[in-house]
């Protein structure tokens, strides 16, 4: 299995992932201490998108815990590394919980057509599925790092065949097993698991539970 992580930027891709599983299982302590061992060689060998995505984590780590100073210290750290070297669209990949800290930092309200393109972004974000569910960055760490989620949290709903799929992943089966019980081809179910990604921000299968868990789509 080390095979697929001959590329450091695999692993440090990994370990980001497991991170954010930990801090959607409500283990910030867990996520805190595999970000620490990332941060200086992501630093040291300039691997900028994966910084933006350890700070940003890391952030929402520190925040659960209650450490508002330090999360806003790290959240800043990535908003300037992520204006610098231009990137966007990461940030509507984070968490709603993630996303309200995000809009609540003072860097964000700096001038600027990068900061208000990220603002524009989160806040059409809140607007178009999360108005609801007003978090202030200090309301975060309240009852155990828990705002209220649900499924209508999500941008975009998952369609009923994704939530078929949702549910053969969570009931452990492999992408042909799926295809076999759903009756179409495996390329129909990696675009299914696909968008089902794309939709719950996550990049793999145990991220997806456990959102999937968060959102209370699905039950254990």
């Amino acid at each position: 299995a080390d095979t697929e992580f001959t590329n450091p930027l695999h692993l440090e891709q990994s370990r980001i992932s497991e991170a954010r599983v930990l801090v959607a299982l409500d283990q910030p302590e867990r996520a805190q201490e595999i970000l620490s061992a990332l941060l200086q060689p992501a630093e040291r060998n300039a691997h900028n998108r994966h910084l933006v995505e350890i700070l940003l984590v890391y952030g929402e780590a520190l925040a659960k815990q209650e450490r508002t100073d330090e999360s806003e210290q790290m959240l800043t750290r990535a908003i300037k590394l992520a204006s610098d070297a231009g990137f966007l669209r990461l940030f509507a990949e984070e968490s709603p919980d993630l996303r309200a800290l995000l809009l609540g930092l003072p860097a964000l309200d700096e001038p600027g057509s990068w900061n208000a393109s990220v603002r524009k972004m989160l806040l059409d974000q809140r607007q178009s599925g999360e108005g609801h569910s007003e978090t202030k960055p200090g309301a975060i760490s309240g009852e155990r790092g828990r705002t209220t989620l649900n499924a209508e949290t999500l941008p975009e709903p998952l369609s009923q065949r994704e939530l078929e799929v949702l549910a053969l992943i969570h009931a452990g089966h492999a992408n042909k097993e799926i295809a076999a019980k759903m009756d179409v081809a495996p390329a129909t179910v990696k675009a299914h698991i696909r968008n089902l990604y794309g939709k719950l921000g996550v990049g793999r299968r145990t991220e997806a539970l456990a959102r999937a868990r968060e959102l209370g789509l699905l039950q254990g």
